[in-house]
């Protein structure tokens, strides 16, 4: 009789161990794919919440934008950057060898008048990018911060390269 509840038991206890496996592996699969996810997104995306208006309409205030971190830079291209110890968002104008400059509320790119939905504040003397250096400007250039203000920009601040945006709907 004992016998028989021991097996019984050793039963019910292969039984329990089979339906609990049958219920941890799509929790185990889910994780190690929350962890694979958050692995490639440390190391190849960074976010960034664009705060004011500064590059309005392109990007509204409270907007949340995915940036891929290792996207070649290339201009007109939206970038996050580090300005004055500040995450900041703005478009590429000038890379490396462009001769950029900002007259009359106009700027130019080797000698080529640039399209602007706004007037320009404030002027920059004709000069040549350097090496590893981008001119960076906001889409509402009129009173926002930018390469105006910080100069170029150089690389190695360059946090990544607009891949997609959300917005969040905070005001």
């Amino acid at each position: 009789m004992e016998t028989e509840k021991k097996v019984k038991k050793g039963k019910n206890k292969k039984k329990s161990k089979k339906t609990l496996r049958r219920w941890l592996w799509p929790i185990e699969k889910l994780l190690v794919f929350i962890v694979i996810v958050g692995i490639i997104f440390t190391y190849e995306f960074s976010a960034h919440l664009v705060e004011g208006g500064a590059m309005y309409p392109y990007l509204q205030d409270s907007t949340l934008v995915l940036y891929y971190r290792h996207g070649k830079v290339v201009r007109n291209l939206v970038v996050a950057y580090k300005a004055d110890n500040k995450m900041r968002t703005g478009r590429v104008i000038g890379i490396p060898g462009d001769k950029v400059s900002i007259e009359a509320g106009k700027c130019y790119v080797n000698g080529v008048e640039q399209e602007s939905f706004y007037r320009i504040k404030g002027s920059v003397k004709e000069h040549t990018i350097g090496a590893n250096t981008y001119f960076i400007l906001n889409d509402y250039r009129y009173n926002t911060q930018d390469s105006r203000d910080f100069g170029d920009i150089s690389a190695k601040d360059i946090e990544g390269t607009y891949f997609c945006s959300f917005h969040t709907g905070v005001m």
